[in-house]
């Protein structure tokens, strides 16, 4: 490959922390947007079963080991990962969401910990989306999610929010960066898209569905497009076992911007937000530390989902994209994408064998693309840590077979620091008033990248300060005040 070849290429942001107890951390700043241009060619039939002989997966084309929902703290995952640890061909992870239940706690570092120990990879990239349970995630953990599109050589990684999918204003929105950012592509890679929730009706929570599916067959266009879902796997249901795997030319029932089931969303007359989303969208990657993303809270009241069925009685939709269940950890799946030249394969394992193989033959093959045969590496170190008054300096090194990439990051200044309340009303109770830090360029910067130490007491009557200390990109200290005045 050459140094030219490498060098044209879109380079998503969310990848650049993949050394940071290998996940996938907040980058302020924007992306490098370097596109190579890429040829098409059509093939007639979209996907294939195979029968369960792994030997007819080429051992050169690289891939990426998905699942979702592990939930309890037994340990399926790494059962699941012991057979595919021998597998060379594995260069990333995707685990899509509920990596905690509700009453437990634990950190992104210890699961990430599992999955490199389990595969016996310890510098493989760790890509986490955010999901219903996810809150409970240690609160000072490393814990990024991410969001929006990742460029990973062989293809491309998008990952939605879980409120994207789950609230209908949202997924108007996203959807339209979505589309936004497709349309800017000057390839024809594939496109793994990723979110916690199913498209799919049945627990009545995916309200957005209906606008993915239609941001989602339109890219079809252009590129090989592959959804990948977890969640429903609380009463597992036939219906839910009949879209396991769906190929293109298949059909879905989704919800619709209600609760309801629909069959199509040329009727559903879209919000007046929706223009303007695709006006303003970005192909930059929303990179989501803890429980908040930039610009959107996350919704705790849609964070406990029915499990109602939906009405499935509207008529089934066509789509041109595939539609896969990544595997739940803790019903005992995984899965593994390979890409390879012309075809993308599908393994499906359980805690003891491989159990089954799809086959998706491309209709958008990069003629001449010498990345389509391999997925990125990123490391990353610090020159200069932003401060209060200052930018910093970040440099990236991106690694394809030989030839490493340098870039060079500027990571805007830290423009301040906030109380969510700065006046309370004495009543005998301690008070403990949130943070939030953001940059220069207006995005919120996670609560990795900082501590907070309060005062002690409280609950009096008078002025208590709370000391804002900066880590890992950023250097600096910020204290705030609050006050606590009589009735």
């Amino acid at each position: 490959m050459s140094l030219l070849t490498t060098k044209k290429r879109f380079l998503s942001v969310a990848l650049t922390f993949a050394l940071m107890f290998g996940l996938v951390g907040y980058v302020p700043g924007g992306a490098l947007d370097v596109n190579a241009k890429s040829k098409s060619k059509s093939s007639s039939d979209a996907s294939s079963v195979a029968s369960v002989d792994a030997s007819i997966v080429p051992t050169d084309a690289p891939s990426l080991f998905m699942a979702s929902d592990k939930h309890t703290a037994d340990d399926k995952l790494t059962s699941i990962l012991s057979q595919v640890s021998a597998d060379a061909s594995i260069k990333a992870v995707l685990l899509n969401g509920d990596f905690v239940n509700n009453t437990d706690t634990d950190t992104l570092a210890n699961i990430t910990k599992t999955v490199k120990t389990g595969l016996n990879k310890s510098s493989i990239n760790v890509f986490y989306t955010y999901a219903s349970h996810d809150e409970n995630v240690g609160e000072n953990a490393e814990n990024f999610y991410f969001e929006g599109p990742i460029n990973l050589g062989a293809c491309y990684l998008y990952g939605i929010d879980f409120d994207g999918m789950t609230v209908s204003a949202d997924a108007i929105e996203d959807a339209a960066k979505f589309t936004k950012w497709v349309e800017s592509l000057d390839d024809m890679k594939p496109i793994l898209v990723t979110c916690h929730v199913p498209l799919h009706a049945r627990r009545g929570d995916n309200y957005g569905a209906i606008y993915w599916a239609d941001a989602l067959n339109n890219a079809c266009a252009k590129h090989d497009v592959i959804y990948t879902w977890g969640h429903n796997h609380t009463g597992e249901s036939d219906l839910d076992k009949a879209v396991y795997y769906v190929e293109p030319g298949g059909s879905l029932v989704f919800e619709d911007g209600t609760g309801s089931s629909s069959s199509s969303s040329s009727s559903k007359s879209k919000k007046s937000s929706s223009s303007d989303a695709s006006a303003n969208a970005s192909s930059n990657a929303t990179v989501v530390g803890g429980a908040v993303k930039s610009g959107k809270s996350k919704s705790k009241s849609s964070s406990s989902s029915s499990s109602s069925s939906a009405s499935v009685s509207a008529d089934p939709t066509p789509i041109n994209f595939t539609y896969v269940n990544t595997g739940y950890i803790k019903s005992g799946y995984g899965s593994v994408v390979t890409f390879a030249s012309d075809k993308i394969y599908i393994r499906r394992y359980s805690t003891s064998a491989l159990s089954e193989i799809n086959v998706i033959e491309k209709k958008h093959v990069a003629l001449g693309d010498e990345t389509a045969n391999d997925i990125y590496t990123y490391t990353y170190k610090y020159n200069n840590k932003a401060t209060f008054k200052k930018d910093g300096k970040m440099t990236y090194y991106e690694k394809s077979g030989k030839i490493t990439t340098t870039y060079l990051r500027t990571v805007p200044k830290i423009k301040g620091a906030a109380l969510s309340c700065t006046t309370y009303k004495y009543n005998g109770k301690a008070k403990k008033p949130t943070v939030t830090v953001t940059g220069s360029d207006g995005k919120v910067i996670p609560s990795t990248f900082y501590t907070v130490t309060y005062a002690k007491g409280r609950k009096k009557v008078g002025t208590y300060k709370v000391t804002v200390k900066m880590k890992g990109m950023y250097s600096g200290k910020k204290v705030l005040k609050f006050k606590i005045k009589k009735k």
